[in-house]
């Protein structure tokens, strides 16, 4: 996210989930700065766009796995297709986890390696 000069305020990825649905990333320093200025810039910038924001940071844990071997290990964990095929370079989308629990797959590596997180 830049901030109104250009510079670099927080550093996340934002995916879209469905045609109504994002979901960003934020540090954690700035969790609440960056949902601060995301309702002043609906409320006070862009007043006609019909835009919600909920912080789900409570609800959701985290977890990278990086690698040439990273796909065999997330394989092992889902049951859904993890292939490039179905999950290419920067997508995102819902896997079901082995024990059932749905979970939030994004495809992005900042490693320089395959990553999924």
């Amino acid at each position: 996210m830049l901030r109104e000069d250009g510079i670099v305020y927080d550093d996340g990825t934002t995916s879209r989930l469905s045609p109504q649905h994002f979901v960003m990333t934020t540090t954690t320093a700035l969790a609440g700065g960056v949902m601060s200025h995301m309702e002043h810039c609906a409320q006070v910038l862009w007043p006609e766009l019909k835009v919600r924001f909920c912080s789900s940071t409570d609800q959701w844990a985290q977890m990278a796995i990086a690698g040439p071997k990273s796909r065999l290990v997330l394989q092992a964990l889902v049951g859904d297709d993890v292939s490039d095929t179905a999950f290419p370079f920067l997508s995102a989308g819902v896997v079901t986890l082995r024990g059932g629990l749905n979970a939030r797959l994004f495809r992005i590596s900042f490693c320089g390696a395959r990553g999924l997180g």
